[in-house]
């Protein structure tokens, strides 16, 4: 994995790329002393991938990241909001901000994930009504709504 690491006026901008798995942890033992501000907001759009010994790693960095500061995360990938259902302390020690919804056209055939801000989406009204930007069709949701959305109701 490799990160930027910008901080001005008590808060940092973390860029993430790679991948988030096994070998990661001494980039992340570097960021953390690197980190100082007391609010952190991480650009996870440039993950590539992430798996189950990485996202150990993760949490543990997360754990300790969030005793000292805020965590907010933005513009996650399909497969961060994933982990984030599955492992739903995740999100309980930062916030997603942006996320991707895993959506498809289904004229043409093709994922068309869409950002999407998490104050503006109701779980229960699902992605909202969005068009293919290539053909201007009708997106459908590749996974339902109400399963990928889970990690906005923290009591599901």
């Amino acid at each position: 994995m490799k990160y930027t690491l910008n901080e001005s006026g008590g808060k940092a901008k973390v860029t993430l790329a790679g991948d988030i798995a096994a070998g990661i942890e001494n980039d992340l033992n570097k960021l953390k002393g690197e980190i100082k501000a007391g609010h952190v907001d991480f650009d996870c759009a440039g993950i590539q991938m992430i798996n189950s010994v990485g996202i150990r790693h993760w949490r543990q960095f997360l754990k300790e990241l969030s005793a000292k500061a805020s965590v907010e995360f933005h513009r996650c990938p399909t497969y961060f909001v994933d982990y984030a259902n599955m492992v739903p302390d995740l999100t309980e020690m930062g916030v997603i901000v942006s996320f991707y919804a895993p959506l498809r056209c289904p004229n043409c055939a093709k994922s068309a994930p869409l950002l999407l801000v998490s104050k503006d989406v109701d779980p229960e009204v699902g992605y909202g009504s969005h068009q293919c930007p290539k053909c201007a069709t009708k997106l459908e949701p590749e996974v339902p709504a109400e399963d990928y959305l889970a990690f906005l109701d923290p009591l599901s």
